[in-house]
């Protein structure tokens, strides 16, 4: 009873300390709620740190996020926004606590269908099919698929006969196989893009149901399992995404596969090192990842000095699959190149965190007309006057790469010398780009972002695609999913606010993260840095879009299974300890 009330009372103290705006009670308060949390706290000294700072990270991107949302700025140099973070993060420690403290009981559920769909040798092809024809209706209802993002570039490309590697000529490959390709047999773009949601269709749960299945052999608790066969099934954001054309989705697909072999590295190190056929399995899956996006490579290599110390016993096998992917990655990229005379795509993708801050401080700062001259000359067609905190595209596309790589020294210096005199505006920059990536209240649809997720279908006229955003007819399931995930109405929805929120998936594989590491589980942290690797990169990304976040939607069971595997492991050390 005494400690229902101490944390009611903590509670209501951090909701006093972020409502109140008067400093001295505010650190009052905090000083009262910090001395109730150590004084009771349950956990070792280790423990108790390293939920601080998951808690702090998690406290600190809402409170930023709030900011941004409404002021356009981090507010970095205003004292409420720390005092709000302390005052925040005691209920997100609370949570966190709790969470530390699940225990999963082993459950035999004697049931055929539990059987027939997790434990049976024809699960993989049940499981598949219950997927994919879950999603029928509503591909059908799409006909002839969801057509967005990059597709009509990556089209018009192998129409013309001028590929180039902005976009992944895997991916364009891909589209031209199950759309050009049918078009050209069946003289109907419709016919190819219909082809094409089949086909993804089907890859995507394929992909899901090896999931499902790989965990569910792990005594992974088959409620759960079957939790996950539903998500996968029914969330809106993994129906539309199965369909629609663009990399990220068979990316996202890709990276379970990635996720699971380095699970089995993490989990059974001599028996998977042994195998030439897992090594290989992986040097070939981190290919197709870094074929599929560019920066996946960099967040390989940002994982590898991690992943060579926690497995230096077995350091030839590991620098055999680290230096084996990136070579055959080169190796193909050398051929495109090379022999297929496919050119480079623009460098300018690599600079839209520079793009952003570069305008931003142009428009935030009492700049010098030195500096200002100097900044103008980056940005053609007076493109600076469309500058928009939260995208680089509006001003990045006519943004001078030449001009910067050809004169690197003297923009290197001004970029420096601009860090020093206004740092806090260069972090804003950052931070209002990217704060969509973890803040739980983000707003959408953003109409300077485009939507949550792009829906939209085809026209064909003259033998062409022409792309369109909202279907005029009575379709009532076309309807359903177009307000649900193009407008965004998902955000009215108990649950489904959570659930199709990036941000939540985000939060809780950092926390599984940290989970690992106070269960002293170094090895199972393996996975999870890949994945908080791949997040890194794309926070300098040119637009915080939930496609870029896919793969953490698609991998969740995997990091849930983690989190129910540090657990387990150190409930079974626990009971050991007690018997003796």
């Amino acid at each position: 009873m005494k400690k229902k009330i101490l944390n009611i009372a903590i509670i209501l103290l951090s909701i006093l300390t972020i409502l109140v705006s008067i400093l001295p009670f505010k650190i009052i308060f905090l000083l009262l709620i910090y001395f109730l949390i150590i004084k009771n706290c349950s956990f070792d000294k280790r423990t108790m740190i390293l939920l601080f700072i998951y808690s702090w990270i998690f406290s600190a991107s809402q409170i930023i996020g709030y900011n941004c949302s409404q002021f356009d700025s981090a507010l970095l140099n205003n004292m409420n926004t720390y005092l709000n973070t302390l005052g925040l993060l005691p209920i997100i420690y609370m949570i966190s606590s709790m969470m530390l403290k699940i225990t999963f009981k082993k459950k035999e559920y004697d049931n055929k269908l539990i059987e027939i769909l997790l434990c049976s040798k024809y699960s993989f092809f049940i499981l598949t099919s219950l997927i994919f024809l879950l999603y029928l209706p509503i591909i059908i209802s799409f006909y002839p698929g969801n057509f967005a993002y990059d597709a009509g570039t990556q089209m018009r490309m192998i129409k013309f006969d001028m590929l180039s590697k902005y976009h992944p000529i895997i991916h364009t490959t891909f589209l031209y196989l199950t759309i050009y390709l049918p078009q050209k047999i069946t003289s109907s773009y419709e016919i190819g893009v219909f082809t094409h949601s089949i086909v993804q269709s089907l890859i995507m749960a394929s992909i899901f149901s090896y999931t499902i299945i790989y965990i569910s052999k792990k005594q992974f608790p088959k409620l759960l399992s079957l939790l996950f066969i539903i998500i996968y099934s029914f969330l809106p954001t993994h129906v539309i995404f199965s369909m629609t054309t663009t990399k990220d989705i068979l990316f996202s697909g890709i990276f379970n596969l990635a996720i699971i072999k380095f699970i089995e590295l993490a989990t059974n190190t001599d028996q998977f090192l042994q195998s030439k056929k897992e090594i290989i399995s992986t040097i070939i899956i981190m290919f197709l990842l870094f074929s599929f996006r560019n920066n996946m490579i960099y967040a390989f290599i940002l994982s590898t000095p991690y992943l060579l110390i926690v497995m230096k016993k077995n350091i030839k096998q590991i620098l055999l699959i680290i230096l084996g992917s990136i070579f055959l990655f080169k190796i193909y990229d050398l051929t495109l190149t090379k022999c297929f005379k496919i050119e480079n795509g623009p460098r300018i993708e690599m600079f839209s965190f520079v793009v952003q801050q570069f305008a931003r401080v142009y428009h935030k700062e009492q700049l010098t007309e030195k500096e200002k001259k100097s900044i103008e000359k980056l940005y053609l067609n007076d493109s600076l006057k469309n500058y928009n905190s939260h995208i680089s595209d509006p001003i990045k596309s006519n943004f001078s790469s030449e001009e910067l790589l050809s004169n690197k020294k003297r923009y290197l210096k001004l970029y420096t010398s601009l860090l020093k005199k206004y740092p806090l505006t260069f972090v804003d920059s950052l931070l209002d780009n990217t704060y969509s990536f973890y803040y739980l209240k983000d707003k959408l649809p953003d109409p300077n972002t485009k939507t949550y997720i792009e829906v939209s279908t085809i026209d064909t006229k003259n033998n062409t695609i022409q792309v369109t955003y909202e279907r005029k007819n009575n379709n009532v399931i076309y309807k359903i999913y177009y307000n649900l995930v193009f407008k965004a109405h998902y955000q009215k929805i108990p649950i489904l606010n959570i659930i199709m929120n990036m941000s939540i998936y985000i939060l809780l594989m950092i926390f599984v993260g940290f989970v690992v590491i106070i269960k002293k589980q170094y090895k199972l942290f393996i996975p999870i840095l890949l994945l908080i690797t791949y997040f890194l990169t794309i926070l300098i990304a040119p637009v915080a879009l939930t496609r870029y976040a896919y793969p953490f939607f698609t991998t969740m069971p995997l990091y849930i299974f983690l989190f129910y595997k540090s657990m387990s492991i150190n409930n079974k050390k626990r009971k050991k300890n007690h018997s003796r």
